[in-house]
């Protein structure tokens, strides 16, 4: 999901469908990274840190059109104020091996996304301003993960 970001470019002249519609679709640069870090602490116990990003590098006016003829009533249209523009996220791990067999882990992660602007969409309907809506710019969630693994 965070990798969406395709859109249909239709301010621009272009090829179009059987219904007049315009047929310019594009998409942005899509770039991002993991880094992660092992440490063994004793031969059963080892840490890990991790780090991920996902960028969407959208143009100025894919960020910013938000008009009633630019929006997709099947929410398909993934430009606009309110779609994903970066996704980070931060985990920390530990994973304890008493025996080959058997494996205890504990795992949280933190989320972050952020948006384009503000949303534009008030109970799934497009207002004139754009930024009006009632959500942010951002979004963040922790998980919290156990693992308890039996090795056959």
């Amino acid at each position: 999901a965070p990798g969406a970001g395709s859109y249909w470019r239709d301010a621009v002249p272009a090829a179009k469908d059987a219904n007049n519609n315009l047929l310019n679709a594009a998409a942005p640069a899509l770039y991002g990274g993991m880094l992660q870090l092992t440490y063994f602490i004793t031969d059963t116990v080892r840490a890990n840190l991790q780090y991920g990003v996902i960028r969407n590098n959208y143009s100025q006016w894919a960020r910013t059109t938000a008009s009633v003829a630019t929006l997709d009533p099947n929410g398909l249209d993934y430009k606009g104020r309110d779609r994903i523009n970066q996704y980070r996220v931060y985990a920390a791990s530990i994973f304890y091996d008493p025996n080959p067999a058997f494996r205890l882990g504990f795992m949280w992660s933190r989320h972050f996304t952020n948006f384009n602007g503000k949303s534009n969409l008030i109970n799934g309907a497009n207002v004139c301003e754009l930024g009006a809506g009632p959500l942010e710019s951002y979004g963040t969630v922790d998980a919290y993960r156990v693992q308890v693994a039996y090795f056959f």
